[in-house]
């Protein structure tokens, strides 16, 4: 799995090179990140997170910072962003509630 700043992700098989999946957007993708092997989380220059599932073709978009999301990661349910406007954030899908971690001048 894979994402581009032209905007796609792919999913490629290894051992056949040929690609399984393909998504296309108007927006440049710097960060993928992968639950249970059929929810797909994507960070965008914009600081959105597009979320998307590969069992019921559901697509979703949030806003969750004010820059490129640079980092995406999953634990105890909740989904946690590093972002180039300074922040980690939290974000737990199922109450649908944004929390900021660390918020910094620079880092």
């Amino acid at each position: 799995m894979s994402c581009s700043d032209d905007g796609t992700v792919q999913k490629t098989c290894i051992r056949t090179g040929a690609t399984q999946l393909s998504y296309s957007s108007d927006i440049p993708l710097f960060s993928i990140h992968v639950e249970d092997n059929y929810r797909i989380n994507v960070g965008t220059k914009n600081g959105d997170l597009i979320q998307f599932s590969l069992q019921n073709k559901g697509l979703k978009q949030l806003k969750l910072h004010r820059d490129i999301i640079r980092s995406i990661l999953s634990y105890g349910g909740k989904l946690y962003t590093c972002s180039e406007d300074n922040t980690v954030k939290s974000y737990d899908p199922k109450g649908h509630k944004i929390n900021v971690l660390i918020e910094q001048n620079n880092f």
